[in-house]
């Protein structure tokens, strides 16, 4: 891969991009430019996943200037217009929705623009509510803006380089899929039953035992399956009345259904179960972030630049420990943070099926829908990749479905 840095290359492109957007040139001449900017990336790239990427790159880039259609000022023009009609029309708490909607509208940037009007458009959270003729007309006025420039159409990956990395992706998921990981119903008992240990020294030993922290790290994510970010800066575990193993769980991060952006929605949650108790995870969860202290404003980017290299040295020192005789490692590649997540799919898959009096299976979901459901993904073709691990035997934990 290119030593070059992404996002300031990026700019540099959108940059030739944004002086064509600007001249007020007619919409293929932005076009056109954009093919060349994508022609010109594949010629300065030789990696295909790069390629990608920085087209991706220099489409965010663009977004990010905020260079409009040219004739998106013309059509806020005729929806204020309209906004004004109703405003009239309408009682005064009517009013007051209207304003606030089309001022929250006007003043958001271009991404958050062409949010609402994908929200709209897909009935997932419409920019004006209520199902009277004046909020259809005014929906149907957001619906028919010209917003995002027409050179996005063509700042995507060519259908040649979709196709080659599609294929290379799936060669490397059969790989993957056909190279199996078995742990030990006893390991796994063993694992559980250290990362219960290590939660119930939270509170006293993480904020002074550099060791211990990245233990508790590795606790966290063994008994609820969430990503580093997610566990130092965007995750919320709510309890779930009479469930001491449930919890709802908000704050998932690559989550981009358009429920979540649309206009007032709240963000997206579910019910995960934990392989410990759900005051026990709060607790720890508390002190985990008092551990490893971020910005106010940080981001993903601010936690994985900060902690990525030493909690992935934790999950591999800890974790060729406690694995003992199982393998640390298969064709897969060595333990990196996010194979925790792998674990508690799959031990979670078998803590929570139902079983009869004599603790034989009996039913429940299929592996992959659970994957599915607990770990939030679009569909089962993401949890697919958690087949690669199986457990050979019972490890005894058991906790209520979600």
């Amino acid at each position: 891969m290119p030593k070059t840095r992404p996002i300031s290359t990026a700019f540099k492109y959108a940059d030739q991009m944004l002086q064509v957007l600007e001249g007020n040139h007619p919409a293929c001449k932005s076009e056109t430019k954009a093919e060349e900017v994508v022609a010109q990336i594949r010629r300065d790239f030789s990696s295909l996943a790069y390629q990608r990427r920085m087209i991706y790159e220099v489409r965010r880039a663009v977004l990010s200037m905020n260079a409009r259609d040219p004739r998106f000022y013309e059509d806020l023009k005729a929806l204020a217009a309209e906004v004004e009609q109703t405003i009239k029309a309408a009682d005064a708490d009517d009013a007051a929705v209207v304003r606030e909607r089309f001022r929250a509208f006007r003043t958001a940037s271009l991404t958050e623009q062409i949010r609402y009007q994908a929200a709209t458009r897909r009935d997932l959270g419409p920019l004006f509510p209520g199902d009277g003729d004046a909020a259809a007309r005014l929906n149907k006025l957001v619906l028919d803006m010209h917003i995002e420039p027409a050179c996005l159409a063509k700042l995507r990956p060519p259908a040649d380089l979709k196709a080659e990395l599609d294929r290379r992706e799936s060669e490397q998921l059969l790989k993957k899929s056909s190279s199996v990981l078995v742990l030990p119903g006893a390991t796994v008992r063993g694992l559980y039953e250290w990362a219960l240990s290590i939660l119930r020294r939270a509170g006293r030993d993480a904020a002074h035992d550099a060791a211990f922290r990245g233990d508790l790290a590795v606790a966290l994510a063994l008994v609820t399956g969430r990503r580093m970010s997610e566990l130092l800066l965007t995750g919320v575990f709510h309890p779930v009345p009479g469930k001491k193993h449930v919890a709802r769980f908000s704050g998932q991060l690559k989550k981009t259904g358009l429920t979540a952006m649309a206009a007032g929605a709240h963000p997206v949650e579910y019910n995960i179960p934990l392989l410990a108790p759900v005051v026990m995870v709060r607790s720890a969860l508390r002190a985990l972030r008092r551990a490893f202290p971020l910005p106010e404003n940080a981001t993903p980017q601010d936690v994985n630049s900060r902690y990525c290299h030493v909690l992935a040295r934790a999950v591999k020192a800890r974790m060729d420990v406690l694995l003992g005789d199982a393998p640390a490692q298969d064709a897969c590649g060595h333990f990196r943070f996010h194979r925790l997540r792998e674990i508690y799919a799959i031990v979670s898959f078998d803590a929570c099926r139902p079983r009869g009096k004599t603790g034989v299976v009996v039913g429940g979901l299929s592996l992959h829908e659970h994957v599915r459901r607990v770990c939030g993904h679009k569909d089962q073709n993401i949890s697919a990749r958690y087949a690669k691990m199986q457990i050979d035997g019972d490890p005894g934990l058991r906790v209520e479905y979600p």
